[in-house]
């Protein structure tokens, strides 16, 4: 499961996206064999040329968010919807088995005048 503080964030800030991965069977924690992320806007657009960014596999993982990832693409609007993708890979005893996360949160404009 993800968990983002705040869900909105300013334009440019950073913020830090926290990925804990479970065993669906028992709900352990377990660690990953695999990890990578990404981060698109809404449309699948990859934002600041995150796409398959390596992290290193753990009981939970950490992305860091900063600057150009946080930035606003189209200066008219006064949210833009990001969309953090984890992906990785663990051996359950018998089998190598695919786990995917995603987190939606929103990017705040701050130049934007109502």
């Amino acid at each position: 499961m993800a968990v983002i503080k705040p869900v909105r964030v300013p334009e440019r800030s950073t913020c830090e996206v926290v990925f804990a991965v479970k065993n669906p069977t028992t709900g352990a924690a377990i660690t990953p064999a695999t990890a990578t992320w990404t981060l698109t806007d809404i449309n699948g657009t990859v934002i600041n040329s995150r796409q398959d960014v390596s992290i290193s596999p753990g009981t939970t993982m950490t992305v860091y968010l900063a600057d150009a990832d946080l930035k606003i693409v189209d200066d008219t609007k006064e949210l833009e919807l990001r969309l953090l993708s984890f992906e990785g890979t663990y051996n359950n005893g018998v089998t190598t088995t695919g786990v995917r996360e995603e987190f939606m949160f929103e990017v705040e404009n701050l130049q934007v005048t109502s």
